[in-house]
């Protein structure tokens, strides 16, 4: 027969039991939290990574398609043959590696040029004296490219002549009260007149010059 203190005895293991059981459950589930939480941080870091990978990899893809896009262009505006434009292509890649510009930037100036009515080697001819403009004047190559051929086709300035052009803009732009984008816009202006007359883009650019000492740009 059983004694109250043997009954007792049970009770008081039955509670240890049932409370070591609540414990290892309740372990289970810090564990099983502490196991969530931290695949959770692990899919977190995944996606960041995967954001910084993303990102630059669409703005190269982005840039492919332009300069492809533009060399297109080129081609059909030029009518280059595929040797001239593999010359081309090759001139965009290299110009890309050792400016301050893109090659999707420099083939921007190349199709300017073809848009100007350059054939394939006049652009390569042109190119490298167009990116210094932009350069000396810190303005897009289109920008330098348009001014360029505006004032070389009424001066019947040869392509591989442009620094005449860039010659002039900065002397100009560097001793007077103007600038570079200044100058070339006014040149757009009075290049064909001038040019009509007999007179160099050289004694243009110093007349221009003292009208812009005198307010007149």
């Amino acid at each position: 027969m059983s004694t109250g203190g043997d009954v007792n005895v049970r009770i008081i293991g039955v509670e240890r039991g049932v409370i070591n059981m609540i414990n290892r459950i309740n372990g289970g589930f810090h564990g099983l939290r502490r196991t969530v939480m931290d695949f959770a941080v692990s899919v977190a870091a995944v996606r960041t990574a995967l954001r910084g990978i993303s990102a630059p990899l669409t703005s190269t893809f982005s840039a492919f398609s332009n300069y492809d896009y533009t060399m297109s262009r080129v081609q059909a505006i030029t009518g280059a043959t595929a040797d001239q434009m593999i010359r081309l292509r090759e001139q965009a890649k290299m110009l890309g590696r050792t400016t301050f510009f893109t090659t999707a930037q420099v083939a921007e100036a190349q199709q300017f040029l073809a848009m100007a009515g350059f054939n394939p080697e006049q652009i390569q001819n042109a190119l490298p004296n167009v990116l210094n403009l932009a350069l000396a004047g810190d303005m897009g190559v289109a920008e330098a490219a348009d001014i360029a051929t505006n004032i070389s086709t009424p001066f019947k300035i040869a392509a591989e002549d442009l620094n005449r052009v860039n010659d002039v803009l900065a002397k100009a732009a560097n001793s007077s009260n103007t600038n570079v984008h200044q100058m070339g816009e006014a040149f757009k202006y009075v290049a064909p007149v001038a040019a009509s007359t007999s007179q160099s883009i050289e004694e243009l650019g110093a007349a221009m010059a003292i009208l812009a000492n005198n307010g007149l740009r």
